[in-house]
């Protein structure tokens, strides 16, 4: 009994790293009860778990450091040669378990946070997308975990690196399409150029239609004639997108003809256009709006009118413009002018002496 208590205090080092980490331990308890119980207050359930699911891997931890160091103190007392490595070579093997641990647990929690606002609609994505990028992100979180931990171990990580990076390339070569159009579907979720319902067109390929179906290998979409087409989701990398749904205006370009005995008028009849397209509520003041003359087009005189409206949908700027161009017509009526029919016309307001030469019979 002599002997072995005048090996413990032989000790004394270890024995003070044992009493700071039972302190550590009272301490983080403290914390976690301090974090927890304002996550009650902030009435936020997600906050309350997260504090939760921290606890546990939290006092394993340092109570798995509390036994490694006992466990080499006395390895160090009793045995002339230690068989247990030091804490600091150990410590590595042990975190990592412990972090991939509270990842997941941590993982656990968010997830159902995100897919609880999917179901309400509050992201453009679907719980299937979610799912997939869930996979991906565990699978990389575990091969880190897993090279951290052969590195701890005394392993060249580097070998297995190797290995997997000549057995994904011969993967990636032999399924190279695969692959492009799945990390193509990968940087649609992420990047959101467009969303299902939208509108797309690409002009290299004289593709347009509606947005159906955003999947990881393909895109699919409906074109005007209700045609389905499959675009593979590489291509998107590859061509000039436009997303005609996502824009905030349209843009009202058109040219008006009046006949060129309205001239006089001409001055009159812009400045009340232009004042028409000013005050509409579907007009936007603020973007480039302009009403000119622009010059005559045989017997007619040519305004043209430049102005954005604010819709997006095809439908609703048909009605803006078809009511634009009616009250054009009535501002026309107002200053007595009149948009040019484009055919010939003939000045009767004058007599028409026609003069015929001969007799009939002749």
């Amino acid at each position: 009994m002599v002997q072995f208590t005048e090996k413990l205090n032989a000790l004394p080092g270890e024995i003070g790293t044992l009493i700071a980490m039972a302190a550590a331990l009272v301490l983080s308890a403290f914390c976690l009860f301090r974090l927890k119980a304002r996550a009650e207050k902030s009435h936020r359930s997600h906050l309350v778990e997260i504090a939760s699911s921290l606890g546990l891997p939290v006092y394993l931890f340092l109570l798995s450091l509390i036994v490694y160091s006992a466990s080499t103190a006395l390895d160090k007392a009793f045995n002339e040669e230690a068989s247990l490595p030091p804490l600091h070579t150990a410590l590595p093997v042990i975190l990592v378990p412990f972090l991939l641990w509270t990842y997941f647990r941590i993982k656990k929690v968010y997830l159902e946070v995100i897919k609880e606002r999917v179901r309400r609609g509050m992201y453009g994505v679907s719980l299937a997308q979610i799912d997939t990028l869930n996979k991906l992100v565990t699978a990389l979180a575990v091969f880190i975990a897993l090279i951290m931990m052969l590195k701890a171990l005394g392993y060249d990580a580097s070998v297995l690196l190797t290995i997997g990076g000549i057995s994904g390339a011969v993967v990636g070569f032999a399924t190279k399409d695969f692959t492009a159009n799945f990390f193509g579907g990968l940087v649609i979720y992420l990047t959101k150029p467009f969303s299902v319902g939208d509108t797309i067109r690409i002009h290299e390929r004289n593709i347009e239609g509606h947005v159906e179906e955003i999947g990881w290998y393909l895109t699919k979409i409906t074109d005007s004639e209700k045609q389905p087409v499959h675009i593979p989701n590489s291509m998107f990398s590859q061509v000039i997108l436009i997303t005609p749904s996502k824009r905030s205006h349209r843009l009202l370009k058109e040219t008006l003809t009046i006949q060129l005995r309205d001239f006089s008028n001409l001055e009159p009849l812009v400045a009340a256009l232009k004042q028409q397209l000013a005050t509409h509520p579907n007009i936007d003041p603020f973007q480039r709006l302009e009403v000119h003359f622009s010059g005559f087009d045989k017997s007619d005189i040519n305004i043209d009118l430049f102005a954005y409206v604010k819709v997006a949908s095809a439908e609703e700027f048909k009605r803006v413009k078809q009511r634009v161009l009616i009250e054009a017509k009535s501002i026309f009526l107002a200053h007595g002018a009149d948009i040019a029919a484009g055919t010939l016309g003939i000045d009767v307001s004058k007599p028409v002496v026609v003069e015929m030469k001969g007799t009939p019979g002749e």
